[in-house]
């Protein structure tokens, strides 16, 4: 009479088979994990660009950057940490990185609806910061906020410190997130004219 259990054979048969099955299956795992990540990241800067919007139509400022960490904007700063206390926004990425913030410093000492749309109207080609879209010509734009994604650090043209900034398609060379508020967008979430 034949035992019903397995043979040594049968039995590796079937751990090759489960071997093979996780060994295609964990690549998928971790690209849905990054898929996860980014996706999470990507919801919370639209949520900081609403912050931002809601920000300067309360204060007829935008905030200063955080340089000291502390989550507060420091008078004067125009590149450090977000200031996410001041906008009441989580302080990390997905990734558990703080996010980077450039903010054109005219636009932060104003005190009057007027005065905040006039500062929008005065920003000129030489005016920082400034954003390149996939690589097109750079832009004025009124603020930048990066993720510096799963690397932690700012990628490229990101990390160069001249204040002009890209935004591109993530590859496995760069995997900053970026958003940025250009002035005619602000100005008109400002109700300006």
């Amino acid at each position: 009479m034949r035992n019903k259990g397995l043979t040594l054979l049968e039995l590796a048969l079937v751990l090759v088979i489960m071997g093979l099955l996780i060994g295609a299956t964990l690549p998928l795992i971790s690209d849905l994990a990054k898929y996860k990540h980014y996706q999470a990241t990507k919801n919370r800067l639209e949520e900081i660009k609403k912050a931002l919007v809601g920000y300067a139509l309360m204060h007829n400022r935008l905030p200063a950057a955080d340089t000291d960490n502390d989550g507060q904007e420091n008078t004067r700063a125009t590149r450090g940490s977000l200031p996410y206390i001041s906008l009441s926004v989580g302080p990390t990425d997905d990734w558990h990185n703080s996010f980077f913030y450039d903010v054109n410093a005219n636009l932060t000492t104003t005190s009057t609806k007027t005065e905040l749309c006039q500062a929008l109207q005065n920003i000129s080609g030489r005016s920082y910061p400034q954003i390149s879209i996939n690589g097109s010509a750079s832009v004025p734009t009124v603020l930048v906020v990066i993720s510096k994604g799963e690397n932690g650090s700012l990628d490229e043209e990101n990390g160069d410190g001249d204040r002009v900034y890209e935004s591109q398609t993530p590859t496995e060379t760069f995997d900053d997130l970026v958003i940025y508020i250009s002035p005619i967008y602000l100005y008109d979430e400002l109700g300006c004219r």
